[in-house]
């Protein structure tokens, strides 16, 4: 076993404990070696030369409290996509459990979270526009709780090439005079343009039976009210921004009276 006072061996000391002069603040090191390995420990010293100051401090170590962040959530922002850790570091007594919560929400089951000794992280992969929000830990023991915020903003600065995150139905099946909804959902940045087709050719005009929608959030819609059995077909939507394109087909029947009609025969017969 062997000290070190700052990076330097202290000499001659090879024993379980050791006293060393303290004039200022310095960093100990004990390391333990055999045949098969080392291990090591450290710890810091600080000087001061009030005693009152240093019984207050012994006091706060040894004194039954609630846990203490040393240190707090910080608030991110991230790219899509892209992953987040949330680390926060807790001092205190007894048993401490951690909690994580989302918008006020408990996730600490849903959501990966580990603990290195007294460092305590949430870790999010492959954020989605919807993963912002206000993200708390809770820390608590015996003696009671603390929490700590912080916020987490997803951006959208970086480019990003058009992805389904919903893709449209392959097949939609609906009675005449029916409602087809045909809708997804995708991310893409910079702005996209967004085409629906019928049977390979353009839908362009609005008209009462047809509507097409788009919001912020990349959900996408086309709705046909009063269907007719014209309306059967291979609808599909092209969605592409500079960085490329991605396209999503449904195959859409509209079942008339006649046709109805003779399946009930058929079945009959």
């Amino acid at each position: 076993m062997t000290w070190s006072r700052d990076g330097i061996q202290i000499p001659d000391e090879s024993g379980e404990s050791i006293q060393v002069p303290v004039e200022s603040d310095f960093q100990l090191t004990c390391q333990a070696t055999n045949s098969v390995g080392s291990v090591s420990s450290f710890c810091t010293v600080n000087v001061v030369d009030d005693p009152h100051v240093a019984e207050a401090d012994l006091l706060l170590r040894t004194v039954s409290t609630s846990p203490q962040f040393v240190m707090r959530l910080r608030d991110r922002k991230v790219q899509l996509g892209h992953p987040v850790r949330l680390t926060c570091q807790v001092a205190g007594v007894g048993l401490i459990q951690v909690r994580w919560e989302k918008d006020e929400a408990d996730i600490t089951k849903t959501a990966h979270s580990f603990q290195d000794k007294n460092f305590y992280t949430l870790e999010l992969s492959n954020l989605k526009l919807e993963d912002a929000g206000a993200y708390t830990a809770r820390a608590r023991n015996e003696f009671g709780e603390v929490s700590c915020t912080c916020s987490v903003s997803v951006s959208m600065d970086m480019a990003v090439i058009p992805r389904w995150v919903k893709a449209l139905r392959d097949y939609v099946k609906v009675p005449q005079g029916g409602m087809v909804v045909l809708e997804g959902q995708f991310q893409a940045w910079p702005a996209v343009s967004v085409k629906w087709f019928k049977d390979s050719t353009r839908l362009r005009c609005y008209n009462r039976r047809f509507r097409y929608e788009l919001d912020t959030h990349g959900h996408i819609s086309l709705v046909i009210q009063d269907s007719v059995p014209s309306d059967t077909g291979i609808y599909s939507v092209l969605v592409e921004n500079e960085l490329g394109s991605v396209e999503s087909i449904c195959c859409v029947e509209v079942i008339g009276e006649e046709d109805d009609i003779d399946k009930k025969m058929s079945t009959s017969s």
